[in-house]
């Protein structure tokens, strides 16, 4: 069974005038169930928090409760636009969010939906944003700002589900008021509910199929493809697999767009260091992965940049892979004394603090 995931009863209201939602009285939460539908409504109330522990505790009643699991959680809501080309009332595709905290500085731990077209990215924020300039900042990192969205995909990543996430602009980030947007709610509803009744209802199966034919064609190229058999690369049946949702990510779907990423200046470095097949692959990884998140692809920057004198001498510098905490692995060997102080004096050199700071969200530019 879908679940159907609001922050506000506002925002549902068409769906409520349309359907037959009727409320579950044994579930804790603000929960409904339409039996024409045969779907589930949550209203969860505002803000990421509200959002994951109602979702996880709805997700967990209709599954050992009323024996009804869930299939897979669709998220529909307003947002305000950090990007000035959005304008209001248009539908968006959020592709993945990036939590932003009370000190508005984005969290790394990102959960990406399962849209796949008309994509863009989505900051969820501690807070409301209530300055033009703190919308102007945020926009370098997201397209959209919600308050609900990444608590539903963290959700949804503890329990194994996938999520859709489908909003409407109600204004740009920088002028919204919460009157405005209280006023003008049920227009928006009626927005949403005519996107669902027209993609929803009837997307799910072909965007399923959809989907599973646009792998097929990535997993016949990639068997093609000269990644696979570059002779400086070696990748293990799970990094294959990554690759393959990665490409498709990515939509490089041909041969002549790969040969475009593997001649690019990051792919190139990463072939000149004097490291084995299977590490240079595990880098070319990381590196798709920070391009499908333009924000991490920043951080990714700053922080090779920050790293190259170690790499340089063959020194190894293990992060924590969900960027949670400070603490790292160094590992090298050394062939002779000069090696060991030649590595010796790259580690000397090496900030500390500098990456402490890239850690908790600091770009290297802002570093005095």
């Amino acid at each position: 069974m879908k679940l159907l995931h609001f922050a506000h009863r506002l925002e549902a209201k068409a769906f409520f005038d349309s359907y037959d939602f009727v409320l579950i009285k044994e579930a804790k939460n603000d929960l409904y169930y339409s039996k024409e539908l045969h779907l589930a409504l949550l209203i969860s109330g505002e803000g990421h928090l509200n959002a994951l522990e109602a979702s996880l505790q709805s997700i967990l009643f209709l599954d050992y409760q009323w024996k009804s699991p869930v299939s897979e959680i669709i998220n529909l809501g307003i947002c305000g636009a950090l990007n000035p080309k959005l304008i209001k009332e248009t539908v968006v595709l959020p592709r993945y969010s990036l939590l932003v905290n009370a000190t508005q500085i984005p969290v790394f731990q990102t959960y990406e939906t399962h849209n796949e077209i008309n994509a863009v990215s989505c900051l969820t924020t501690e807070e409301r944003i209530q300055s033009t300039q703190l919308a102007e900042k945020l926009h370098s990192f997201g397209d959209i700002v919600d308050r609900e969205l990444w608590g539903v995909l963290r959700a949804a990543n503890l329990t194994h589900l996938p999520v859709y996430s489908v909003k409407v602009v109600s204004d740009n980030a920088r002028e919204v008021t919460c009157e405005l947007i209280k006023d003008e709610a049920h227009h928006f509803s009626k927005i949403l509910k005519k996107w669902f009744d027209e993609n929803i209802t009837t997307a799910t199966n072909k965007n399923e199929n959809k989907s599973k034919n646009q792998l097929l064609d990535v997993e016949i190229f990639l068997q093609k493809a000269n990644i696979y058999q570059h002779p400086l690369l070696h990748f293990s049946q799970t990094q294959k697999h990554q690759i393959k949702k990665l490409y498709h990510g990515l939509k490089i779907q041909n041969e002549s767009e790969e040969k475009l990423f593997l001649q690019t200046p990051e792919v190139q470095e990463i072939f000149q260091l004097d490291w084995t097949p299977k590490k240079r692959a595990t880098e070319i990884i990381s590196l798709l992965q920070s391009r499908l998140n333009p924000y991490m692809a920043n951080w990714q920057n700053d922080f090779q940049e920050l790293t190259k004198p170690l790499r340089r001498e063959n020194i190894q510098f293990h992060i924590d892979p969900k960027l949670e905490n400070t603490q790292t692995t160094i590992v090298f060997d050394c062939k002779n004394e000069s090696d060991f102080t030649n590595k010796l004096k790259a580690l000397s050199d090496f900030s500390y603090n500098k990456f402490n700071h890239l850690m908790h969200g600091h770009h290297q530019k802002s570093e005095p």
